[in-house]
């Protein structure tokens, strides 16, 4: 009788702590639950953050503007138009739904300061390109091979700046008759502006002149001062 009441105690004992486990491991699974939850809900904060902020982009009807969205900050970056109004845009999107706090990096685009910089930098590639040798054969419109390479610097550089303008202006000394050197200076500037031309610099790019013997650079009574006087030269036009 003794050993059946024991019995029965121990089988007592086995299941209260067989009950006990169970809320342990519901509690557990609750946890686990609500984690999953959690994480999906944070992954949903961006997505939806990002969308609203899209939203916000496009009413205001703006382009050029990239978007980096860290749970609810967001960054915004990228170049403006000058006729967009960024501050009722960031407005705009602080005020999007789930948006805590709004990054400016966004800059804003001026076309004059751009051309102006472009045009500054076309003019200091210019500079650098040395024309000394561009020369041609003489009595004739033909150019000298030692011509070609300063030719095709400035070739790639009108190619890398289509909008800028260069003149390509013929000098010659003040030997024989003034009306045979305007045309020979001025075939010779054809020849200049026509090789670029033929490479891909566009006619608007290139505007030809010839001067003859009428603004010399030296002095025409010695050989150096008219061989000085014999030139190219290749002026920036604004």
């Amino acid at each position: 009788m003794i050993r059946d009441m024991d019995h029965s105690a121990n089988f007592l004992d086995d299941h209260n702590d067989s009950a006990s486990i169970w809320p342990w491991v519901v509690g557990l699974l609750a946890l686990i639950g609500m984690l999953l939850a959690t994480a999906q809900t944070s992954k949903a904060i961006p997505a939806s953050v990002a969308s609203n902020v899209r939203q916000a982009i496009a009413a205001e009807s703006v382009t050029g503007v990239t978007m980096e969205v860290n749970g609810r900050d967001v960054t915004l970056s990228g170049t403006l138009k000058p006729d967009v109004d960024k501050r009722t845009l960031i407005k705009r999107v602080s005020s999007a739904s789930g948006v805590r706090t709004v990054t400016d990096k966004l800059s804003i685009y001026d076309p004059l300061a751009a051309a102006k910089k472009r045009a500054e930098l076309f003019q200091s590639q210019l500079g650098s390109i040395d024309f000394s040798r561009l020369a041609f054969k003489p009595s004739s419109a033909s150019l000298t091979p030692e011509s070609l390479p300063a030719l095709n610097a400035l070739n790639n550089l009108l190619l890398q700046y289509p909008e800028q303008r260069v003149r390509v202006a013929g000098h010659t000394d003040n030997t024989g008759r003034p009306a045979v050197n305007l045309r020979i200076s001025r075939q010779r500037a054809d020849t200049v502006a026509n090789y670029l031309i033929s490479r891909g610099a566009a006619t608007s790019q290139v505007v030809a002149r010839g001067f003859g013997a009428s603004r010399p650079i030296a002095d025409n009574s010695t050989e150096a001062g008219r061989a000085k006087n014999r030139r190219i030269e290749i002026i920036y036009i604004n």
